[in-house]
């Protein structure tokens, strides 16, 4: 895969001051509220970057909520890369942060896919009792790559997560 002029360090301006949004390659998506029962770990949303295409996904915001007035509920989010057997769900349809703008995301996104393998874990975050946790690390997902974002609550639960991101 060979990266853009926009990719490369030197020479892109990557989102500083939002600028990715103004030209509109900013996208947002939220899952909705999810009703986790039990206690197993179960895959919440799959973001897949396609390998036709030539854009990187960069996720910058990610916002990962628990609906609940009990103050012993917690979930666990775990973030993976690259799991497999990724198949199912339901799509949902992000919304480009520039309302006027034409350009569309290549991002595929899943909400609750069934999945083969989880991949490889490397971000984990647990919230508590109607709380937010936000993470700010950026992940960047290239061409042909998918992350996976999985939910383990001690108890039944509500969970709800927003996503941000820009694509060059």
């Amino acid at each position: 895969m060979a990266l853009t002029a926009y990719q490369i360090a030197d020479a892109s301006i990557l989102d500083l001051n939002n600028k990715q949004i103004y030209l509109g390659n900013g996208f947002q998506i939220t899952t909705g509220s999810v009703a986790l029962t039990g206690t197993s770990e179960v895959a919440l949303l799959s973001i897949a970057c396609p390998s036709t295409t030539t854009k990187s996904i960069f996720v910058s915001a990610k916002n990962l909520n628990l609906i609940d007035a009990s103050a012993t509920t917690g979930i666990t989010y775990r973030f993976y890369k690259n799991p497999t057997g990724v198949t199912g769900g339901s799509s949902i349809t992000p919304v480009n942060l520039k309302f006027n703008s034409v350009n569309t995301s290549v991002a595929i996104l899943q909400k609750s896919p069934t999945v083969s393998a989880n991949g490889t874990v490397f971000l984990s975050q647990t919230v508590y009792q109607q709380s937010q946790g936000v993470n700010t690390s950026l992940i960047i997902i290239d061409p042909g790559s998918t992350l996976l974002i999985t939910a383990q609550p001690s108890a039944s639960t509500t969970a709800l997560m927003s996503f941000g991101w820009y694509e060059l």
